[in-house]
């Protein structure tokens, strides 16, 4: 309360108590990485706030993700922060991951108190494709008798550092995939109604 010698008015003081502050980059750049394949990088992260931590961790888009998902850390400690990058595609990614402090509360009297304080880091990388060919465009085999087969041999190159999981496929893309699986599906169930009646 300050008092003037015409009047008296209030002046809001407000305050924050203790608070948990991790020490985190303001950016995490992964570089390049190859499509389908996870890049990580490991942060040492000390709580220099003047409380115990309680986080929470979430990332966006979902190519980022981070672990522990939630932790705790002790005035001074530290914890060791695992983030993964793993790219479906070939494109430039942009993200962010948000650290939740929980249970932490702001304001002074009068003040509406917070449950919770975020912070967020930018996530960043770029997915290419690695080099990745068969020996030949297309195979043609011989024609073959009943019960009798005809083979040929075709070689998969691989001139990356990266080790290659493949699978053969009959559609080139997810999306073709899902389309024929959809029609496929329908017809399964056209036929199963037309069964029962």
């Amino acid at each position: 309360m300050c008092c003037t010698e015409r009047e008296k008015f209030a002046v809001p003081v407000r305050a924050l108590g203790p608070r948990a502050v991790l020490a985190l980059p303001d950016d995490v750049d992964f570089g390049v990485a190859p499509v389908k394949s996870t890049r990580s990088k490991t942060l040492i992260v000390q709580n220099v706030g003047t409380c115990i931590a309680n986080f929470r961790l979430r990332c966006t888009p979902p190519v980022f993700v981070a672990s522990p998902a939630e932790g705790i850390v002790e005035t001074g400690q530290t914890i060791m922060l695992e983030l993964a990058f793993t790219p479906d595609r070939a494109d430039a990614y942009h993200g962010e991951m948000v650290v939740e402090y929980v249970g932490q509360t702001g304001g002074g009297s009068g003040a509406e108190a917070k449950d919770r304080d975020e912070v967020s880091v930018a996530l960043q990388g770029v997915a290419e494709n690695v080099e990745v060919f068969l020996s030949a465009p297309t195979v043609a085999l011989e024609p073959a008798y009943i019960s009798l087969s005809s083979q040929k041999t075709i070689k998969v190159h691989n001139r990356s550092d990266i080790p290659v999981e493949f699978t053969w496929k009959q559609f080139g893309t997810v999306e073709e995939e899902e389309q024929e699986r959809a029609r496929l599906h329908a017809d399964l169930e056209k036929m199963q109604s037309l069964e029962e009646e």
